[in-house]
């Protein structure tokens, strides 16, 4: 059986598993937050590993359907789990592991690329690439 631990290579803390679950789940932030009970800046806190994961929190993930044990420790023996798990499309991995790489960037770095995504979806398989503009300031 294949250990849930490695659907990405960003599954090695407790953080990075809460977001793959909520990304599983197909919620946002907000929807996860409400469903567990907290605020959405909690967990968008605990994404980006400027906040624990207490107790409490892992309990109300695992009532929506994930394992205790590939929560807290990244390997399970529940092949449902796994499933799941593994069935994240492969856009998805890739969105996640974007993710992890970003979460460390300045706001104004972020706010940069959402700009320069839109365009770039806006644009799409309609016409050239239209040139971004170069914000001050912006880490190279």
């Amino acid at each position: 059986m294949r250990q849930v631990k490695t659907v990405t290579d960003k599954a090695d803390t407790i953080n990075d598993r809460i977001r793959i679950a909520r990304v599983v789940s197909e919620l946002s932030q907000k929807e996860f937050a409400a469903r567990i009970g907290t605020q959405q800046n909690v967990i968008s806190e605990i994404e980006n590993g400027s906040r624990r994961v207490t107790a409490n929190l892992i309990q109300e993930v695992g009532k929506m359907g994930f394992d205790l044990n590939w929560l807290l420790y990244g390997t399970s023996d529940n092949d449902a789990v796994s499933e799941l798990v593994y069935s994240i499309s492969d856009n998805k991995k890739i969105l996640l592991n974007i993710f992890a790489d970003l979460k460390d960037l300045p706001t104004k770095d972020l706010l940069y690329l959402q700009e320069a995504i839109e365009v770039y979806v806006k644009h799409h398989a309609t016409a050239p690439l239209p040139e971004i503009k170069q914000r001050k300031g912006l880490k190279k």
